[in-house]
């Protein structure tokens, strides 16, 4: 069902529907009602620190997923860290490292950048094209993993291509000059 509703600016943001939870939405009302929780994978696939970064990368490829969060071994499960393939790929692999011999805790970026359920989706897109990522982990209010959101779930789920695609052209910029010869 398509809507419109006009803003005093004259501007039209998209947002999801409440009556349809295939992912269809219509224009009209607030950027600020699409939030996180409305949007990102939940519960994702994680591991624990002391995971070896060998059954990381199984986890990877049965899920088919790029990032693995890292929570703690309590039962708070609450996140510490996230391992990406690039990870994997740098601090392991061109490294000449054992996967079997590493833990997940020795190679996971520690406190990552995370969101909550209610945040607003575009500050998050703002938080990914900061940061240069691509996912970020959904916790909730005692820091326990519940989701993970990505560049992809927004880009499919609101059909944002223009916002999507600036995201993407400012997080695949080089960090540095290695990263630029990689």
């Amino acid at each position: 069902m398509l809507r419109t509703r006009k803003r005093k600016t004259k501007t039209f943001f998209p947002s999801i529907s409440n009556q349809n939870d295939t992912g269809s939405f219509y224009f009209g009302g607030v950027a600020k009602m699409i939030q996180c929780k409305q949007i990102m994978t939940a519960d994702p696939a994680c591991c624990a620190p002391s995971c070896t970064v060998d059954a990381v990368a199984q986890m990877m490829k049965q899920h088919d997923i790029g990032p693995v969060p890292v929570v703690s071994n309590d039962s708070q499960h609450a996140l510490v860290g996230i391992i990406t393939d690039r990870d994997l790929a740098l601090k392991v692999v061109a490294a000449n490292q054992q996967p079997s011999q590493i833990a997940a805790s020795q190679i996971m970026t520690k406190e990552p950048v995370c969101c909550k359920p209610d945040d607003d989706i575009e500050d998050v897109l703002d938080l990914m094209q900061t940061h240069q990522l691509r996912r970020i982990p959904v916790v909730d209010t005692r820091n326990r993993l519940i989701g993970i959101i990505s560049q992809a779930d927004i880009a499919n789920r609101l059909n944002w291509s223009d916002k999507t695609a600036q995201v993407v052209e400012q997080v695949s910029k080089p960090n540095s000059k290695e990263d630029a010869k990689v």
